[in-house]
C-alpha cells in the first residue's frame, strides 16, 4: 500500500526530470515561489550547464507538472570549524556536495516530494560518487528556519557553524551550516517516513 507521512497525507509518486536551458524558467518560477531570496543569472547558468551532473540537480514531476526541485554542486572540501569561536578552515583533496536549493510548491508540501528529491541525491552520491571521494553534503539554513533543520536532522545531518550576516536583505540575515558526513563503507542512518514541512531550504552565495 502507498505510504502515508506523519501529517496524514498520502505520499505522491513523483518522477524526476533533468533541468536544462529549455526548462530553466520552471526552476525560476519555483524558486520565486519558495524562497525569500532572489537567485541571479549565474545560478541558473550553472544549474543548466552541460557540465552539471543531472542526477544531482533535478525536477520532481507529478502528473507531468513540476512540483519541486533540488539543485546541488560538487566542490572542494573546506573543513568548517566546530565552534563559532574558531575562524580557521582547512582544505583537503576530497570533495563535498553543496545543496544550493531544495523547494516544493505549497500545494504539494507534506506529500514526501522533498524527501524523495533528497533521498535520490543521497543514494546517487553513496553509490556513484564515492569514487570521486565525496566526504560530505552540506547547505546553509536561515537561523529561524526550525522546520528545515528538523527535516535535515531526520536524514542524519548535523548543525555546524553559525554564519552572521550571510544573507542580504532578509531578516534574520544569519544562517547555520547544516552538514552530513558520508560513511566510507557506504550506507546511511536508518530512515523511516520523513517529510518536508517547509517550502524551500538552502540558498548559497548565489542568493542576493
Amino acid at each position: 500500500p502507498k505510504s502515508t507521512n506523519t501529517m496524514g497525507k498520502k505520499a505522491l509518486n513523483v518522477e524526476f526530470g533533468e533541468i536544462t536551458e529549455e526548462n530553466i524558467n520552471e526552476l525560476k518560477k519555483l524558486n520565486e515561489s519558495c524562497f525569500p531570496v532572489t537567485y541571479n543569472a549565474s545560478f541558473y547558468r550553472e544549474v543548466a550547464s552541460a557540465r552539471h551532473i543531472p542526477q544531482l540537480s533535478k525536477f520532481a514531476y507529478y502528473n507531468n507538472q513540476v512540483v519541486g526541485a533540488i539543485c546541488t554542486r560538487v566542490e572542494p572540501n573546506i573543513q568548517y570549524p566546530a565552534t563559532t569561536t574558531s575562524t580557521s578552515t582547512t582544505t583537503s583533496t576530497s570533495t563535498r556536495l553543496y545543496i544550493m536549493t531544495l523547494g516544493v510548491y505549497a500545494a504539494y508540501r507534506g506529500r514526501c516530494v522533498g524527501t524523495q528529491l533528497l533521498e535520490s541525491v543521497l543514494k546517487y552520491v553513496e553509490q556513484a560518487l564515492m569514487k570521486h571521494d565525496v566526504e560530505e553534503i552540506y547547505l546553509h539554513v536561515q537561523t529561524n528556519n526550525v522546520d528545515a533543520m528538523q527535516f535535515y536532522k531526520r536524514f542524519g545531518f548535523e548543525i555546524g557553524e553559525k554564519i552572521v550576516g550571510y544573507y542580504r536583505r532578509i531578516d534574520p540575515p544569519d544562517c547555520y551550516v547544516i552538514y552530513k558526513k558520508f560513511r566510507r563503507n557506504g550506507g546511511d542512518n536508518d530512515n523511516d517516513e520523513k517529510e518536508e514541512i517547509t517550502g524551500g531550504v538552502g540558498g548559497g552565495e548565489e542568493a542576493s
